[in-house]
């Protein structure tokens, strides 16, 4: 769910409205995310939190990079998704 918010805010970096809102319910649920976590990857995801957050306050930008590395963390999907290629 929090990659599909940052797809979606990825699609609508037009609608200035719509984009921040994806990023605030991205930033919520990372936030849930985050509280569950501990560990090595816990730096990570707090790092990605700060992307998201800048990304926020500054002109709209396209968030493919930032899913890639959201995917990247977790194997089953990155090895899902690598299955096509």
């Amino acid at each position: 769910m929090i990659c599909n918010e940052l797809n979606r805010a990825s699609n609508l970096r037009d609608d200035l409205e719509e984009y921040k809102r994806c990023l605030e319910r991205f930033l919520e649920l990372l936030d849930y995310f985050i509280t569950d976590k501990s560990g090595h990857l816990l730096r990570e995801y707090l790092h990605i939190r700060d992307i998201i957050a800048d990304a926020y306050i500054s002109i709209p930008k396209d968030t493919k990079k930032i899913q890639s590395l959201l995917l990247q963390m977790n194997p089953t999907a990155w090895c899902m998704l690598n299955e096509r290629i």
